[in-house]
């Protein structure tokens, strides 16, 4: 029997990138449509803003740019690449605008714009452990900010039984991905499991748990994230 092959635009990537692009001028039309007397008050509002808190929050959100561009650094440094902060900072900008218009937000967005630090002798195997790395510290600090926040709301009376599940949850997917990701560097029972299930996957994972883990560098990895949560939490305050 003739096998059939898809037609070669399947493999082209600018045609993905054009359907991506219409998709989101797309979205964008159907918020600013759908969104108009909001957007109206917005207007009204921004002339009774304090020009100094605006100025503030310019400058808060410029340093949060850069430090997830640090954080993108620090994860491939534990890889022991050198990425330079521009190409990591526009790696996060392209992924973060992308992240919007996808289910599962961040993390599927890992998938996308590797090319710029490819080029920087960085191989794809890398780039996708190095974003793992980023993703895992970005769960991580959030449950770490969290912990002291929940506890002060619970001696306050003001935590719901929906919150205090959503954060057990948040936990349970921390240590998960946590103990998944240096199973498969380490080579442990889940690499081992996926090996039996999914031998087609066998030289992807031996390339992925080929790689030395600097833990200085991911510590440092999680330490940025956590800087970047205060960040926001100053981001807020401000607003």
């Amino acid at each position: 029997m003739k096998k059939i092959h898809p037609p070669r635009l399947f493999y082209n990537r600018f045609f993905w990138q054009f359907i991506l692009a219409a998709f989101m001028l797309g979205m964008a039309f159907f918020f600013i449509r759908h969104e108009q007397l909001e957007l109206v008050e917005i207007k009204n509002r921004f002339r009774e803003l304090n020009i100094f808190y605006v100025l503030l929050g310019g400058i808060l959100t410029f340093a949060y740019v850069l430090l997830q561009g640090q954080m993108y650094v620090e994860s491939f440094k534990a890889l022991g690449r050198s990425v330079t902060l521009q190409t990591s900072t526009h790696l996060f900008l392209r992924r973060n605008l992308v992240s919007i218009f996808l289910p599962a937000g961040g993390f599927s967005s890992l998938a996308f714009f590797s090319n710029n630090v490819e080029s920087q002798d960085v191989s794809k195997s890398q780039v996708y452990l190095a974003s793992t790395i980023y993703g895992i510290c970005g769960i991580f600090s959030v449950v770490i900010v969290a912990i002291p926040v929940l506890f002060f709301a619970l001696l306050k009376g003001q935590l719901q039984q929906a919150e205090l599940l959503g954060f057990a949850f948040l936990i349970v997917l921390s240590i998960s991905l946590l103990l998944t990701f240096f199973s498969l560097v380490k080579k442990g029972r889940i690499y081992k499991l996926i090996q039996k299930k999914f031998p087609e996957y066998g030289l992807v994972l031996s390339e992925f748990s080929s790689h030395q883990i600097n833990i200085k560098h991911f510590v440092g990895t999680l330490l940025v994230s956590l800087v970047i949560e205060l960040v926001g939490i100053a981001h807020l305050y401000i607003s």
